[in-house]
């Protein structure tokens, strides 16, 4: 072999790449691609949750002029239809809308669920994101139409509110629940925290 076709070769090595090097720039491109998509989906889950509970805060603020206008007391609430009654549920939320709220107030951006069931109408409202606990609708006192009317509470402890609203099952937000206290503050907790 002669010695210019050696040097050529050589040449050729020097200015490639081995295959080491293209897998170790490949896997620093995924890793860092990686780490951009959890970020990106990060960004989007905190912006779901500030919005859900922003709309938590609009809910509390129009039931407590809702309870202005009625000696303290809230809509009558209930979970699901009760025989020969209207839907309480629907019922609440009507007499809430009526204060000014929106219809988007009543779902959680994160609730895919809620979207999916709404699709303009009064009745789709049975898939509302967000609910009272059972435990705490049933100490108010019984209404004329089925349910409870509930006194407003005005303290930092009950949760008045929240976008789990049965008990502690899988939530728009995994383990944490977004939630509207008695005294009007939203806070975010661990979904084991809420009341059954």
């Amino acid at each position: 072999m002669c010695r210019g076709c050696a040097r050529s070769s050589i040449r050729i090595r020097e200015g490639g790449f081995t295959t080491v090097e293209l897998w170790t720039a490949v896997g620093v491109g995924v890793a860092l691609l990686c780490c951009l998509g959890y970020a990106s989906i990060s960004s989007i889950r905190n912006a779901s949750r500030s919005a859900c509970l922003t709309r938590l805060h609009s809910i509390q603020t129009a039931l407590a002029a809702y309870a202005n206008d009625n000696d303290g007391y809230m809509p009558p609430y209930a979970f699901g239809p009760i025989a020969g009654q209207p839907d309480e549920r629907l019922s609440f939320i009507q007499c809430v809308a009526a204060q000014g709220l929106p219809a988007s107030g009543w779902f959680c951006p994160s609730d895919q669920h809620a979207h999916s069931a709404y699709k303009g109408i009064w009745s789709d409202f049975r898939s509302s994101s967000y609910g009272m606990p059972p435990s705490l609708a049933r100490k108010g006192k019984p209404s004329d139409l089925g349910g409870w009317e509930l006194a407003l509470p005005l303290d930092s402890e009950t949760i008045l509110f929240c976008d789990q609203p049965y008990g502690k099952e899988a939530s728009a937000h995994g383990k944490l629940v977004n939630a509207v206290f008695g005294d009007g503050h939203v806070s975010q907790s661990k979904a084991s925290a809420l009341p059954n």
